[in-house]
């Protein structure tokens, strides 16, 4: 599975923000939460709904996140 530089940054990001703002803990949940979604993902890239603004891509929420993704059927 490849991640887009910017998806590597936001996550960074956004960890960094719940790690200041809230407790590790909660940043830890939330990074757990995202790998556990992102397993399902590569054993079933389609287990998650189209986005309804672009059908090329599909959905997953983690927590209040929205996350993008397309498959990639030559990888």
């Amino acid at each position: 599975m490849d991640y887009t530089e910017e998806f590597s940054f936001e996550l960074g990001e956004i960890l960094a923000y719940v790690t200041e703002n809230y407790y590790y803990d909660t940043a830890y949940k939330l990074k757990s939460k995202l790998e556990e979604k992102i397993h399902i993902l590569k054993n079933n890239p389609f287990a998650f709904e189209e986005y309804e603004e672009n059908p090329k891509y599909r959905y997953l929420i983690v927590k209040k996140y929205k996350i993008l993704y397309n498959v990639d059927s030559e990888h």
